[in-house]
């Protein structure tokens, strides 16, 4: 039988972010880059606790502000110039901001003020993020170690999201 359960596929996913979490990435030595994860990481558990949060794209543990499609994920073994890798992950952090877009709107109102007062003193969170994915791109894109733990993690992600659903009878 070549076709996985979801359950079991849902497992194995699970599994593969555990791995992620438990050995997180280095993260980028600058300032702005850390203030960026604490924003995404104050996000992100507001959205877990009061927001929803799309099924798809996939997240890329580790990696915040990027998330991957398949079409995407078929990048990660090129082997793409620094122009290209830039693009690469524009494109990754593009599927981001289109997800966290519907994780902000599903966020109470008291919710998204408190997040901007913290994050985003003279914008908004949303616009916040634009700049962090700008810093975070630029920290990961020249850091090789970095780089590599992405497409290691999106081919994960890729090779979940290929194997095809079982086949339901009706």
């Amino acid at each position: 039988m070549g076709i996985m359960p979801r359950g079991l596929a849902g497992i194995v996913l699970a599994g593969l972010l555990a791995g992620c979490a438990l050995n997180p990435p280095r993260p980028p030595g600058d300032p702005a880059a850390a203030r960026c994860l604490a924003l995404y990481d104050e996000l992100d558990a507001a959205v877990a606790e009061h927001g929803a949060t799309p099924s798809a794209p996939a997240r890329i543990a580790g990696f915040p502000y990027l998330r991957v499609d398949r079409f995407l994920a078929d990048f990660r073994t090129q082997n793409l110039n620094p122009a290209q890798t830039v693009a690469w992950l524009t494109r990754l952090n593009v599927l981001d901001q289109e997800a966290r877009r519907v994780e902000w709107t599903s966020l109470p109102e008291p919710v998204r003020t408190a997040l901007d007062r913290r994050h985003a003193a003279a914008d908004t969170v949303p616009a916040a993020l634009a700049q962090c994915a700008a810093t975070l791109r630029n920290a990961d894109s020249g850091d090789p170690e970095r780089l590599a733990l992405i497409r290691e993690v999106a081919t994960e992600l890729s090779d979940l999201v290929r194997r095809p659903a079982p086949n339901r009878r009706v």
